[in-house]
């Protein structure tokens, strides 16, 4: 028996289903976005998404406030334009969805979509049934939706007054799903470099969920922190495993300490982290903006690096960007990405020159670590002068990206090491005493100590290097081999090699075992 307000007829903007028909397979995560969102819209706290590729279904089931038939008939009333209050009835949630495109986001994936909804103290639920593939064929041909019946039929239960949800059942799906799931060339690995697209379907899915659903942030979350982030309120299970935000995870560099930020009619708050190494995956580098608390588009540099100077520690830096206010009458229909306007375009600007800062920050520091720590491993500066003045730099350079210089001596320090970076704390420890800072070059058996001096090399007897009254090692630092970074210390043995053979030999012959035997010493067995 047909009961009454049954059949139903969904309305729509014409732009909506043109859009609609283009729908590929990798918005399908898009589109489990958009029922979400409802979810969030309707003030569930908890929504389960379990799919079934061999049973060819998908459930989503929020505890949302559900509908009543005559709310459902607006549900349909699909517009390009806002609907309903900004902010959501229970909780005051702001708005994510307000042009109630999100179900139809789903029609180009399955071939039967059924909705089952009952509100809060009401002992009656409906059950409504689309034939969402008519609307969207696979040949991309569009049909007029609005030339399509929703049939349903509603039903009393006592048991049902205590509940109150929202449960989409996809049945049928197409091959747009199975092209999603379906495995993709090369090894996975979470941890790896790769691109997310090899990954398996599954995990693909559930860190595409975790980039734009809004989810609370990992436990302990630096990021989550520095972003003052609130419960968000609702959570959601992929087939039984809680999601949460991504965060790449790693050290705040910079954050908006508070007050949020403005920039022409746009307010926001920020926080930029770095691990101090590529980022991986590839697609957790960059910021990724969110608005209402859902991600919006990819993560991005804002186009930083693609014209000008390149940054070499660029991809070592994720973070996020809130947009407070100002943008939301400037999101695209899909919903990734937002219109142009001079104060988009200023905000932009902003976040180019507050990562050209950081890109250069994260040079600074890794160059001077990389370089200190390398050096007192390896017990050998390449760079040729004194040791102490070569590692100044560097501490310095630390010092001037806001590290602590902290000085001790050898009876007083608990670090064995000569100089020590500290990057949680931001200090750098130099053991000022340490044997380390003794200038000396050792060579086949021998040690030399060194007095760095500067001499006319075109013109003197000994141009390179000669040896004191006092029997240490005079190092000239203007001859031109000893300026090189990389091997100006191979080029000083070299000629010390040279001098202490011209000096012991008496022969060409003594002169020439000698070098031949220091060589091989020295450099043969590297």
């Amino acid at each position: 028996m047909v009961q009454a307000g049954w059949p139903k007829r969904i309305t729509v903007d014409k732009r909506i289903v043109s859009l609609l028909s283009r729908s590929t397979y990798e918005k399908f995560p898009k589109a489990i976005r958009e029922a979400v969102s409802n979810a969030y819209d309707a003030d569930a706290t908890a929504v389960a998404i379990d799919i079934d590729t061999k049973r060819r279904q998908i459930i989503i089931e929020d505890n949302g406030v559900g509908m009543t038939p005559e709310e459902f008939d607006f549900y349909l009333r699909i517009a390009g334009r806002p609907r309903g209050k900004g902010e959501s009835i229970k909780f005051g949630r702001k708005r994510i969805g307000r042009l109630g495109v999100g179900f139809l986001a789903i029609f180009p994936f399955c071939v039967t979509l059924e909705i089952t909804s009952t509100p809060e103290n009401s002992d009656t639920l409906f059950v409504a049934t689309i034939p969402s593939r008519r609307f969207v064929e696979e040949s991309a041909v569009v049909e007029d939706v609005s030339e399509t019946t929703v049939e349903g039929y509603e039903r009393t239960d006592p048991r049902e007054r205590a509940r109150h949800y929202t449960r989409l059942r996809l049945s049928g799906l197409t091959s747009l799903v199975d092209a999603y799931f379906e495995p993709k060339a090369g090894k996975y690995s979470a941890g790896s470099m790769s691109n997310i697209s090899s990954w398996p379907g599954t995990e693909r899915l559930k860190w595409e969920l975790q980039e734009t659903l809004p989810l609370d942030f990992p436990k302990g979350s630096a990021l989550g922190k520095a972003l003052d982030q609130k419960p968000i309120g609702m959570e959601v299970r992929l087939n039984g495993q809680r999601l949460f935000r991504n965060d790449p995870g790693g050290e705040v560099l910079d954050e908006n300490n508070g007050a949020p930020i403005t920039v022409g009619n746009i307010v926001f708050k920020y926080a930029i982290t770095t691990n101090w190494e590529p980022i991986h995956p590839f697609n957790a580098r960059g910021l990724k903006i969110r608005l209402s608390n859902v991600g919006i588009g990819e993560r991005t540099y804002f186009v930083l690096g693609i014209r000008g100077r390149t940054w070499s520690r660029l991809h070592w830096i994720a973070g996020e960007v809130h947009i407070l206010q100002g943008l939301d009458e400037a999101i695209t229909l899909d919903r990734d990405s937002f219109t142009w306007s001079p104060e988009y375009e200023e905000f932009r600007d902003f976040f180019r020159r507050l990562l050209s800062k950081q890109a250069y920050k994260i040079e600074g520091i890794a160059t001077a670590e990389k370089n200190i720590t390398s050096w007192v491993r390896s017990k050998e500066i390449a760079r040729v002068g004194p040791v102490r003045e070569i590692m100044k730099r560097y501490i310095e350079l630390l010092q001037s990206r806001g590290f602590e210089i902290v000085r001790e001596t050898v009876e007083s320090s608990a670090c064995e090491e000569p100089v020590r970076v500290d990057r949680t704390r931001k200090r750098v420890i130099v053991v000022e005493d340490h044997p380390y800072f003794r200038d000396v070059v050792s060579l086949a058996h021998e040690s030399f100590d060194v007095n760095y001096s500067r001499w006319d090399y075109q013109r003197a007897k000994f141009p390179a290097c000669r040896m004191a009254d006092d029997g240490k090692l005079e190092v000239n630092l203007d001859y031109p081999l000893f300026k090189s970074s990389t091997t100006g210390q191979i080029f000083l043995k070299l000629h010390l090699l040279l001098l202490i053979a011209s000096q012991r030999a008496s022969n060409e012959a003594e002169m020439y075992d000698y070098l031949i035997n220091a060589l091989m010493e020295e450099f043969g067995h590297r």
